[in-house]
């Protein structure tokens, strides 16, 4: 099962594909609305189907978490996004299902011109997509998440980076790692 986006002129739409056992399509399909950017980054498999979040746009500059159950078969049964009022513009980039059985779900926020990621998000929700809980971290400038891992102790491990690249051709660009170890 992959996940990603499809972009159509100037939209984007959440891209999901279905592969069988010998990698040739069972199913695929565009989701998303018209004139809207839309894209998939995670994807889990639950007992219903597949659950799969991304980023959603829609004005054209607030980006939101977008979070899309489908059945086996590629239908949707759940389409929800994050209001913007929880983190501010921001960006999904990985999900993993908890012991509980809810979602963590690990990303980043953009800075108020959503041109610098500011901070890394994580946010618990159960399958039904409603808010168990949230979480920022903004301790450190220019951070931003890309994957989350599952520990024994029942801890969670962020994967990410801090980086800032100055566009105006300053020495001042960096990249560093980042990795926070939290809990749930």
């Amino acid at each position: 099962l992959g996940v990603g986006y499809d972009q159509y002129i100037s939209y984007t739409y959440g891209f999901i594909s279905k592969l069988n056992i010998d990698g040739e399509p069972e199913w695929e399909g565009r989701y998303g609305l018209d004139e809207r950017r839309a894209g998939f980054t995670s994807v889990v498999e639950s007992e219903i189907g597949y659950l799969c979040s991304g980023w959603i746009t829609f004005d054209g500059t607030d980006s939101a978490i977008w979070l899309v159950s489908f059945d086996r078969r590629g239908n949707v049964i759940q389409d929800v996004s994050i209001p913007v009022e929880v983190f501010g513009g921001c960006s999904c980039w990985d999900m993993i299902e908890t012991p509980d059985g809810n979602i963590l779900i690990t990303g980043s926020i953009w800075d108020d011109r959503q041109y610098q990621n500011n901070g890394v998000l994580l946010l618990k929700v159960n399958q039904d997509f409603e808010i168990v809980s949230t979480e920022v971290f903004s301790g450190v400038e220019f951070s931003s998440a890309t994957s989350i891992l599952s520990n024994p102790d029942h801890t969670y491990t962020i994967f990410g980076r801090v980086g800032l690249i100055d566009l105006r051709g300053s020495d001042n660009a960096y990249e560093n790692g980042l990795m926070l170890t939290t809990t749930a």
